[in-house]
C-alpha cells in the first residue's frame, strides 16, 4: 500500500502561550521536513499555533532509504525550521519577560 502524501497540510498546536506552541511546533517540523513538507505560513490567535506546511516540489516524500546527499539535505531543511521556530520561542519569552519586568515595577512602585 502507497502512502498518498497530501499537497498542503495545516497543523494547530494549542498552547497556553506562543513560546509553548512554538516548542511543540518545532518538534513538529523536524518530523514534517523528513517528511519532505516546509512551513510556509504559521500564525498565533492568542490560544493556538496554526502552520500551513507545503509538499516540497522534490518529489512524493522521502524514499525508504534516501542516498546520503538526500538525507543532509532533509536534515538542513529540519534544522533551518527548528532554528526558525527556537527564533519565535525566544522572541515571545523575550516579550513575555519584558512585560512581567514592567508589572514587578508597577507593583513595588504602587506597593
Amino acid at each position: 500500500m502507497e502512502l498518498e502524501m497530501q499537497s498542503v497540510v495545516v497543523k494547530a498546536f494549542p498552547a497556553a502561550t506562543q513560546a509553548l506552541a512554538a516548542e511543540r511546533f518545532a518538534e513538529d517540523s523536524v518530523v514534517a521536513a523528513r517528511l519532505g513538507y516546509a512551513a510556509t505560513s504559521q500564525s498565533w490567535d492568542g490560544e493556538k499555533l496554526t502552520v500551513v506546511y507545503q509538499l516540497q516540489p522534490s518529489g512524493d516524500g522521502v524514499p525508504p532509504d534516501p542516498p546520503p546527499l538526500a538525507q543532509a539535505d532533509l536534515n538542513a531543511r529540519a534544522n533551518e525550521a527548528r532554528a526558525n521556530a527556537n527564533a519565535m520561542a525566544n522572541e515571545a519569552r523575550a516579550e513575555a519577560n519584558a512585560y512581567a519586568n514592567q508589572e514587578r515595577v508597577k507593583a513595588r512602585d504602587h506597593g
